[in-house]
């Protein structure tokens, strides 16, 4: 992958988009990644459109801010989708990045971890709204139908982070434990099963056993089966149960 380089406490924007078409916003997943220490990330609610054709459009940003100078990789990303025209699963995946990131001649400028009340506008010295270096690149993930499009991830590079309000995690987005997994499944609806199932598996993967979290992402494939297949087939939930069961039991070992 190319290393592109950027100086320390510099801001950067990453877009990510996701285009689907023959289904709705609630049923895209939400995306999550562990980003190394060394960055501050904050992230902004996801916005959705609707394009003329039908196709529903999410755009994620989330801006990073790195705290030290040396090499860091910003993680990929894996998403599973269900072709219904070939009737079987699909997986698109979003390579990771290089970022080299440069000692700061003017210092680092820190960020509280709470949010930022918005400042006042000062009559500052011309010299910190000089021209920096603009490094973009757009990532899009094309999902669902026959077509995939991965373009590229947009980056923009400021020396000062421009006025923004980040608002902290709220309640529904703290990590999901097993027993409320448990209670969405026996909910039924399997649109919001298969988020919570893979928000569950992507937060605590270090700590799952590989074969127990394969076993049940064959059982969300049959879910998705009995869901879209033109051959429907009866699914039951309690097979699901009983492998996320296993799952806890395995973490707690």
């Amino acid at each position: 992958n190319t290393v592109n380089n950027v100086k320390q406490g510099s801001s950067i924007t990453r877009t990510i988009q996701i285009k689907a078409r023959g289904t709705q916003a609630e049923y895209l997943p939400r995306i999550t990644m562990d980003y190394p220490n060394s960055l501050r990330v904050y992230p902004e609610q996801p916005q959705f459109d609707t394009a003329r054709d039908g196709t529903v459009i999410m755009t994620v940003k989330q801006v990073l801010i790195p705290t030290e100078a040396g090499e860091f990789t910003l993680p990929g990303y894996a998403l599973n989708w269900w072709d219904s025209k070939s009737d079987e699963a699909k997986q698109a995946n979003l390579s990771e990045l290089k970022l080299n990131v440069e000692q700061s001649d003017a210092g680092l400028i820190t960020l509280p971890e709470t949010a930022l009340p918005i400042p006042t506008v000062s009559n500052a010295a011309p010299a910190q709204q000089n021209s920096v270096d603009k490094l973009w690149q757009t990532l899009t993930f094309v999902f669902a139908g026959l077509w995939i499009l991965t373009s590229a991830i947009a980056f923009v590079i400021w020396k000062k982070r421009p006025v923004a309000s980040t608002e902290p995690l709220s309640a529904s987005e703290k990590p999901l434990c097993v027993e409320a997994l448990k209670r969405i499944i026996n909910e039924g609806d399997e649109a919001k099963i298969e988020r919570s199932v893979n928000e569950y598996l992507s937060t605590h993967r270090d700590r799952l056993n590989p074969e127990d979290v394969q076993a049940v992402k064959l059982e969300l494939d049959a879910m998705n089966r009995a869901r879209f297949s033109s051959n429907q087939q009866p699914w039951s939930h309690k097979a699901l149960l009983e492998k996320v069961q296993k799952l806890a039991k395995a973490k707690r070992d």
